[in-house]
């Protein structure tokens, strides 16, 4: 049982070029929709199932952090080859998240030197929204509205992250808020 989380960890590192292969060659959509369901239940398990058995460690977030990164690339490698007339509207949009990212991972690297895992609430729904966004595109062949409301999500998910990242002068995982850094920082200095 102790090593489930890490288990679901490599499952989606082993699903991101899954859904890749599976969307390049010719088979039922709902592989494709299985393939999804189970990386966004992985991603939602493996934290649930650490914390369960109190195996929380900094190592573990930070690996599911990376893997989060790693899938979501090739989600939208897969995007971009399969659906790249839908997201053209959203170019700009999904330049921007990613850019937002990119800074996100640069600011951690230097105040920390090493990536946060935060798992903040705002970010636990972005994923909710991208993972419907996802869904939509490669199952229904559709970008609205899931893709706008994700798109809004990531951007609030930033925004709440680098509050955070502000507030907490040290490295911390598992901050559920801009809030709650807020109340952590004022009793560390009380």
């Amino acid at each position: 049982m102790r090593h489930t989380p890490y288990v679901l960890i490599v499952l989606r590192v082993l699903l991101g070029p899954t859904i890749f292969w599976i969307s390049q060659i010719n088979v039922h959509s709902s592989w494709l929709a299985l393939a999804l369901i189970a990386a966004f239940l992985s991603d939602i398990f493996d934290g649930v199932i650490a914390r369960r058995l109190k195996i929380v460690t900094p190592a573990l977030r930070v690996a599911d952090s990376r893997t989060d990164a790693w899938y979501f690339a090739w989600i939208l490698i897969t995007l971009w080859r399969t659906r790249r007339r839908l997201l053209q509207p959203y170019l700009l949009w999904i330049a921007l998240e990613i850019g937002l990212q990119i800074f996100s991972y640069l600011f951690d690297y230097v105040k920390y030197r090493r990536i946060t895992s935060l798992h903040a609430y705002s970010a636990k729904v972005w994923g909710l929204t991208l993972f419907l966004a996802i869904y939509t595109l490669l199952i229904y062949r559709r970008a609205f509205p899931w893709i706008d409301i994700a798109i809004g999500t990531g951007i609030i998910s930033f925004v709440d992250g680098l509050a955070i990242k502000l507030l907490l002068p040290n490295w911390q995982h598992d901050v559920p808020s801009c809030f709650h850094a807020h109340r952590l920082r004022s009793s560390r200095s009380g």
